[in-house]
């Protein structure tokens, strides 16, 4: 699944905002429909069904990242379907998780800490469907149950 219609009402107005909104449009899965002025207005597109995820940035949202205090983040999701739901809310958490890795890494950085890595490295690799494709395994097993059921027929 990707292009997840996201709406973002942001009440902060600064540049790591922008950047933030900026990135999750730039992403693959996300398809960032508009800017909304308050959490109402991004209900009612939740309700309506044109968003499946409502981002909301609240005031002072950078001023407490640069603090080092908690910025919180209020994420809400459609999730009337249960599978849409449960796939955007892993697309965001994993979208978060990535943006919060890239502020410390610019801020390890600015203290002179040069040279991160990271310490793991997930090095994936899919046998026997490097594809992912299930066709290669759906069609096969179609075809055993229709002879099956061709050879019950002419019994």
């Amino acid at each position: 699944m990707d292009n997840v219609k996201v709406v973002i009402v942001d009440q902060d107005r600064t540049e790591l905002s922008r950047d933030f909104a900026g990135r999750l449009d730039a992403s693959a899965y996300f398809d960032l429909v508009t800017h909304l002025p308050d959490e109402r207005a991004a209900v009612a597109w939740l309700d309506a069904g044109k968003a499946t995820i409502a981002l909301v940035i609240p005031p002072r949202w950078t001023e407490n990242i640069h603090s080092n205090r908690e910025a919180p983040l209020q994420v809400l999701i459609d999730a009337s379907d249960p599978n849409i739901g449960t796939i955007s809310r892993g697309y965001i958490t994993s979208f978060v998780e990535r943006y919060n890795s890239r502020l410390l890494v610019d801020f390890l950085s600015r203290q002179g800490l040069d040279n991160l890595r990271p310490a793991l490295e997930g090095r994936v690799r899919v046998w026997f469907n490097e594809e992912l494709e299930s066709r290669n395994f759906i069609v096969p097993g179609i075809i055993a149950v229709i002879i099956m059921i061709v050879g019950a027929m002419l019994t």
